[in-house]
């Protein structure tokens, strides 16, 4: 199974947390990443999640630049596994219209709770996106679930893009090894 122990709802200082984004966060991206990052901090210190520190998270999940987007998928993750709310979140972003957040979120399913793990691959596995599917498939060769071998199975035999196919056979071969 995915995930395995639950992280510690941890973070390091604001100024350790905001260190991780410089170099790389661009001057439009950075308030979205300060408010991103206040936010988790409190959600941390006060080990309370409300909508109002929810936001910016989202917000950064569904970004357009890939780095900003991983710092709040990895943010939401750790969440997901205190709060249903977040957990909530995270699977409405296998349903996001940008292929870029779902593809983004389905890596992160590793560190996913075990109750959002195979319904999410499940979806991230059916995506209309080759390149999510391709993640999907990336992602299901790491992690040994003995559920995994009949969604898998499923999964190669609606799949049409041969780079997939290979990647899903990959995952298959895993997951049927003994």
């Amino acid at each position: 199974m995915a995930g395995g122990k639950r992280p510690r709802l941890f973070a390091f200082s604001r100024e350790i947390e905001l260190s991780t984004v410089e170099g790389w966060a661009t001057p439009a991206e950075r308030p979205l990443l300060e408010e991103a990052i206040d936010a988790f901090l409190d959600v941390t210190r006060t080990r309370q999640l409300t909508n109002e520190r929810l936001e910016p998270i989202v917000a950064a999940c569904r970004h357009a630049s890939p780095n900003v987007r991983t710092v709040g998928v990895a943010r939401l993750v750790v969440m997901a596994h205190y709060f249903e709310h977040a957990r909530d979140a995270y699977r409405d972003l296998a349903l996001a219209e940008d292929a870029g957040v779902r593809e983004t979120a389905c890596g992160s399913l590793p560190n996913a709770p075990d109750e959002l793990w195979l319904p999410s691959l499940e979806i991230y596995l059916a995506d209309e996106e080759p390149t999510v599917r391709q993640a999907a498939a990336r992602v299901a060769a790491t992690q040994v679930d003995p559920g995994l071998v009949t969604v898998l199975e499923r999964a190669l035999a609606r799949e049409t893009d041969p780079f997939t196919l290979k990647l899903l056979g990959r995952a298959h071969a895993v997951q049927s090894s003994p």
